[in-house]
């Protein structure tokens, strides 16, 4: 443990959570690869237990939780089995909205056209 006094502390590095936010992309598109892992994590949110799938990405500490859009685009492009998820790659980028009446940004994800299209031909053999 550090207990040093230092000038500036960029508090969102130093008190990172176990998720990956959209503050942490600093405003810049990133790409990512998936690793294949995943799991069902359930949050509360207005009084009701809602379940939401947490993947794991290469070289990522934080677990990023994918909201209905992101997951339904990765299930779109590479299957509903997450293991062949794994080496794929997608896109996140920062889109500013309104979260429980405050502006944040959230994590959006798109999926690289050429990376989506070589996947089905291969899968239907093109």
């Amino acid at each position: 443990m550090q207990n040093e006094w230092r000038g500036t502390l960029n508090l969102d590095e130093v008190f990172k959570g176990m998720f990956l936010k959209g503050s942490d992309l600093n405003g810049m598109e990133k790409e990512i690869t998936f690793t294949g892992e995943a799991r069902v994590l359930e949050f509360e949110e207005n009084g009701q237990t809602k379940k939401k799938l947490g993947v794991k990405l290469v070289g990522e500490e934080q677990e990023m939780v994918m909201n209905v859009t992101n997951r339904k685009l990765v299930q779109n492009a590479y299957g509903g089995d997450t293991d062949k998820w794994q080496g794929k790659i997608a896109i996140l980028y920062p889109e500013a909205m309104n979260v429980n009446g405050r502006i944040q940004d959230v994590i959006k994800l798109r999926i690289p056209l050429a990376k989506a299209t070589d996947d089905v031909e291969e899968e239907e053999g093109f």
